[in-house]
């Protein structure tokens, strides 16, 4: 098998199903039930796939995490595909977050495998989402009217803050009186995150 070649289309549909597999059992039985084996049959493909294409299981799991992760992927190609007005791309950004994050349960649990455990993987993705928003937030502050906020901080608290109210709506249903588990509540909070947003521009505008 090591000699055949195999067409470039046959390889990426190859590896978007051990993608694909690996969310599905994050999502099913969580990260402890990932394995080789089980990955291979549950995209229904030879485990040799994985070692040729990802190395490894940590590798595999690596291209998994960066593929799903918001700010890695449909964060940073925001800024990059229209280069929006900065009110407009932080609101759409953090929205975006909010609904991404809500809508992939996979992510949720990895989440909180990053939260509860530090190894190859984790450190690896920490590392390369810390480069990708520094990035990011360098871009933005060029935009920024003045330099009398710290962007940084202001935008680790509004994504802290959302991770951590998914996070936590798995367990219970209200925070300060809102209802996390439901639409409306998470209307309420997209709301609150654009006004924020709002706020933090008019008042560096006025402080130029």
């Amino acid at each position: 098998m090591e000699g055949i070649n195999i067409p470039q289309r046959n390889r990426e549909a190859t590896i978007k199903k051990l993608i694909e597999a690996t969310g599905k059992i994050i999502t099913r039985e969580g990260f402890t039930a990932l394995g080789i084996n089980n990955i291979a049959t549950e995209a229904g493909v030879s485990k040799v796939l994985i070692y040729r294409y990802f190395g490894d299981l940590n590798g595999l799991i690596k291209e998994y995490a960066i593929s799903k992760d918001y700010w890695l992927t449909e964060g940073f190609n925001l800024l990059e595909q229209t280069n929006p007005p900065l009110l407009e791309f932080f609101q759409t950004a953090i929205v975006g977050q909010v609904r991404y994050l809500r809508n992939n349960p996979d992510l949720q649990e990895m989440m909180r495998w990053e939260l509860s455990e530090k190894n190859e993987v984790t450190e690896y993705i920490a590392k390369i989402r810390e480069e990708r928003s520094t990035e990011m937030l360098e871009k933005l502050k060029r935009f920024l009217p003045s330099d009398r906020y710290d962007l940084s901080a202001i935008a680790t608290l509004l994504s802290s803050g959302i991770m951590y109210l998914i996070l936590r709506s798995k367990t219970v249903q209200y925070f300060n009186g809102i209802d996390i588990t439901s639409e409306e509540g998470w209307q309420r909070i997209e709301n609150a995150a654009r006004f924020m947003t709002e706020l933090l521009l008019q008042a560096s505008d006025q402080n130029r």
